[in-house]
C-alpha cells in the first residue's frame, strides 16, 4: 500500500523522457467520459483512448438530470442523434474552445460494452462508437460489445477482483480478459508481453500544485517502470482515469495497483498517469456534466475546464514540456488567441472574455487590456501588478 502523511508529504511529480507522439487515455465509467474529454479537446496531444461503459463527448449536454438518465441505464431512447454530438464538438471546435476535430482522424480508440452492465448501458457506448466514427478512420475504433455476456460494469481483468458478473465493491472484476492489456495494444501496437510490475515502481506524487480547488485531490499516483526512471528508454505516456468510487480516498491505491496496466507499463517503458479525484466530489466521480462549471456553457468539456486544465498540466509536466510563469498585460483578444484566455457567445452575439483556468470574466470587449498571471500550469488570474 503506497501511503504518505502530513509529516511526509508526497514528492513532486518528475519529468521523464516521453515521446510526445505516443501519449494516450483510458477510462471507467466516469473516468471513460473523461478520457473521452481529454481526447477530444486535447486532440492535437492525444493520440489514442481506451474506454469501457462511457458514452459520446458532452452526452450529459451539461445537465445533471442527463447524466444520471440517458447517458447511464435510463431514458437512453431519448439520446439525441450522432450527429447532434458532432455539432456541438464542431462548434466548439470553431470557437477555439477544444482542438481542431480533424486532428482526431488518425487515432486509436477502443471500446467496450459488458454483456451484463446494467449501470452503463450498452445503446449508450454504440452512441460513442458513433460519435467517434464521424471524426476517426474507421479502421482505427474497435469496438467490443458483449462479447463477454457475462461482465458487469467494472474494469476487466484476466486475474484480479470480483466475479465477472458482481456489480460493486471496488468495481474490479476479474473476466478472465484483460481490458488494460487489449487496449493499450490497440492504441500502440504490437507490444511485449507483460511482465511483474515492482511495488516501488508505483509511487505517490504531489497533485496540489496542480489541482488547486478544481475537485482534484492532493496526491496522485504514477507508475514508473525501470528504463523510464533511468533515463535509458524514450517512453510513452498513458493516463488511466479511475471511475466513481474509485479513487485514493475509497480504495487506498488498489485501482492504481490493479487494474491491469502496470505490468504492460513495465515490458514496454509505459509510465502510467492516475490522476486522483478529490473525496468532497460528487461520489469521487470525474466532471462530466459540469459540476465544476462556474456558469459557462459546456466548459467542463473544454481545455479551460478545471479539471481539464489540470490534468493537461499534469502531462505537460511528466512530458518535461516548458513550464510557464507567464505575467503580463495584453488585450483580451490576445489573451485568447495565446490561450490565457477563452470566448463565448451570449446575449445579442456579444463576445464574452474569460479567464482560462479560473473562468474569471474579463469582459465583453477584446480591445480591453487586462493583467494576467499563470498561478499554475493551464490557471490564469487577472491581477493588478506583476512582480
Amino acid at each position: 500500500m503506497v501511503t504518505s502523511s502530513p509529516a511526509h508529504a508526497a514528492p513532486p511529480l518528475q519529468s521523464y523522457k516521453i515521446d510526445p507522439d505516443q501519449i494516450s487515455v483510458s477510462g471507467l465509467s466516469s473516468g471513460g467520459y473523461m478520457a473521452v474529454q481529454m481526447q477530444v479537446a486535447y486532440a492535437s496531444r492525444i493520440m489514442g483512448a481506451g474506454v469501457l461503459a462511457a458514452g459520446p463527448y458532452l452526452c450529459a449536454d451539461g445537465n445533471v438530470l442527463y447524466a444520471t438518465t440517458r447517458c447511464l441505464n435510463s431514458g437512453v431512447s431519448f439520446l439525441p442523434s450522432p450527429d447532434y454530438f458532432q455539432e456541438l464538438t464542431e462548434e466548439l471546435s470553431d470557437a477555439g474552445r477544444i482542438d481542431p476535430t480533424a486532428d482526431m482522424a488518425g487515432d486509436r480508440v477502443w471500446l467496450f460494452s459488458g454483456g451484463a452492465d446494467d449501470v452503463v448501458l450498452t445503446p449508450v457506448v454504440d452512441r460513442l462508437r458513433a460519435f467517434y466514427e464521424s471524426f476517426v478512420d474507421a479502421g482505427n475504433v474497435v469496438y467490443l460489445r458483449g462479447q463477454i455476456p457475462e461482465a458487469q460494469h467494472a474494469m476487466i481483468t484476466d486475474d484480479y477482483g470480483k466475479p465477472c458478473g458482481f456489480e460493486g465493491g471496488a468495481y474490479i472484476n476479474d473476466c478472465d480478459f484483460d481490458a488494460a492489456g487489449a487496449l493499450l495494444k490497440h492504441i500502440y501496437g504490437a507490444l511485449q508481453p507483460p511482465v511483474e510490475a515492482p511495488a516501488a515502481h508505483l509511487k505517490l506524487f504531489d497533485q496540489s500544485v496542480f489541482s488547486g480547488t478544481d475537485s482534484l485531490a492532493a496526491e496522485g499516483f504514477i507508475y514508473v517502470p525501470s528504463d523510464c526512471e533511468s533515463g535509458n528508454a524514450l517512453c510513452r505516456l498513458h493516463v488511466a482515469f479511475h471511475g466513481c468510487r474509485q479513487n485514493r480516498n475509497v480504495l487506498g491505491d488498489e485501482y492504481a495497483r490493479h487494474a491491469g496496466y502496470n505490468e504492460w507499463a513495465e515490458a514496454n517503458d509505459v509510465v502510467v498517469l492516475y490522476p486522483q479525484t478529490e473525496s468532497a466530489t460528487v461520489n469521487e466521480c470525474w466532471d462530466w456534466w459540469g459540476y465544476t462549471d462556474a456558469g459557462v456553457e459546456y466548459n467542463y468539456a473544454t481545455r479551460s475546464g478545471l479539471q481539464m486544465a489540470a490534468v493537461r498540466a499534469l502531462i505537460g509536466r511528466v512530458a518535461g514540456e516548458p513550464q510557464s510563469s507567464y505575467c503580463g498585460a495584453d488585450s483580451n483578444a490576445a489573451h485568447a488567441a495565446a490561450g490565457r484566455a477563452y470566448t463565448q457567445i451570449g446575449w445579442w452575439f456579444w463576445t464574452y472574455y474569460y479567464a482560462s483556468g479560473s473562468d474569471y470574466y474579463l469582459g465583453a470587449l477584446g480591445s480591453t487590456s487586462t493583467m494576467l498571471k499563470e498561478r499554475r500550469p493551464g490557471y490564469w488570474e487577472p491581477v493588478l501588478s506583476c512582480p
